[in-house]
């Protein structure tokens, strides 16, 4: 007799950023409360094996990749679907519009059920407009729709998707993981990054696209570079805009004083570098990354929006900036910069918060109450 609900995480990935955290964070959560999940990751044949996957492989989850032959490729359904029949699969969990699509047909052609968590709907150009109205067709179909944060919730409320289906589970992660350093490896870090050994760090970790706006980031750095020789910068990550912005730090004259690390495998190491935290994003659902540095105890200074403000209060646990606003960020660095002590007081609350509030315990518990419902329905 089958013991336990089984569980496939399906994303198609094209990094490891938050959505693929959020996939380890849970899917290690939940195995721990004796629920048996798989990971599944769309791949092309053109293209190397997801990080996520190789990711996931190495915590030892059962990891499977579907490939595609081409970007619309969906003849993977029937490789899905005889996967999940052959491997007792009671529920998918969408990541993404390309894996909702997929979960769809299967709930069609072989009666799986499955859920979809939205993790942002920021629409960049026409095509993000379309992905995001398959998304929605395909969440009528769903047993749940998981919004990140409450601005999703809302969002997704006012373009029709029933109540009923709407759920909102804040992103978690273990706190513990996130204390804790080392003098020593410290030091070691920073010669192998190129950084001065009593410099003070402003950090930040995230794909290198125009959601995230680096310029405003690397803007800001310039004026608090103007006043102050104590401090260097570091971005953790990658994307399209690495050079754009390598060439805009240039033109600033500061590309001496930041540091582009491209992207690591070790950034619980790189948060242990970073003495403040930078977010200056213009559109986020919940960012793991913030809440990795809160873990850490790093002060944070972040932008306004998605789910953000439902996480920082500005001036206890971080601050809050209006997105684009190069003078705020760099007068609210200059502030940190210059108190050591409100930095330690932003960073310890910052820890508090994220233990307390969004640990990835709490995030699993509620993920598992909705796989019971939908199994149970079934």
């Amino acid at each position: 007799m089958k013991s336990a609900i089984k569980v496939l995480q399906l994303i198609d990935s094209g990094g490891l950023y938050g959505a693929e955290n959020v996939i380890i964070n849970l899917s290690t959560a939940i195995r721990s409360k004796g629920y048996d999940n798989a990971i599944g990751c769309l791949t092309y044949s053109n293209k190397p094996k997801p990080e996520i996957g190789l990711k996931a492989e190495s915590f030892g989850f059962e990891t499977t990749f579907f490939n595609l032959r081409h970007k619309f490729d969906f003849t993977c359904v029937k490789g899905i679907g005889d996967y999940c029949k052959r491997n007792k699969i009671d529920i998918i969990h969408s990541h993404g519009y390309k894996p909702s699509l997929l979960c769809l047909l299967l709930k069609k052609l072989y009666g799986i059920p499955f859920l979809i968590t939205v993790h942002l709907r920021y629409i960049e150009n026409t095509w993000f407009r379309i992905y995001t109205l398959i998304e929605k067709i395909c969440m009528r179909f769903s047993g749940a729709v998981v919004c990140v944060s409450e601005q999703l919730f809302e969002s997704l409320h006012e373009a029709g998707v029933p109540d009923k289906k709407l759920r909102l589970i804040h992103n978690g992660i273990d706190a513990s993981l996130y204390v804790g350093n080392s003098p020593q490896d410290e030091l070691e870090l920073r010669n192998e990054l190129g950084l001065r050994g009593d410099s003070l760090i402003v950090g930040s970790l995230g794909r290198l696209t125009k959601q995230k706006d680096y310029n405003t980031f690397l803007r800001a750095a310039a004026e608090v570079l103007a006043e102050s020789n104590a401090v260097e910068f570091v971005i953790a990550g990658d994307g399209e805009l690495r050079q754009n912005l390598v060439s805009l730090a240039v033109s600033l004259g500061i590309k001496d004083r930041v540091q582009f690390l491209g992207f690591r495998d070790d950034k619980i190491n790189i948060l242990r570098l970073i003495n403040i935290f930078v977010l200056s994003s213009i559109d986020e659902g919940l960012p793991i990354a913030m809440l990795e540095a809160m873990a850490s105890g790093i002060p944070v200074v972040v932008t306004r929006v998605g789910g953000i403000p439902n996480v920082v209060t500005h001036g206890l646990n971080g601050m809050l900036i209006d997105m684009g606003d190069i003078k705020q960020l760099s007068e609210t660095l200059l502030l940190l910069i210059r108190d050591p002590g409100r930095r330690k007081e932003l960073g310890a609350n910052a820890h508090k918060t994220v233990a307390q509030q969004f640990s990835s315990a709490l995030m699993a518990q509620k993920y598992t109450d909705i796989y019971d419902e939908l199994v149970l329905r079934v």
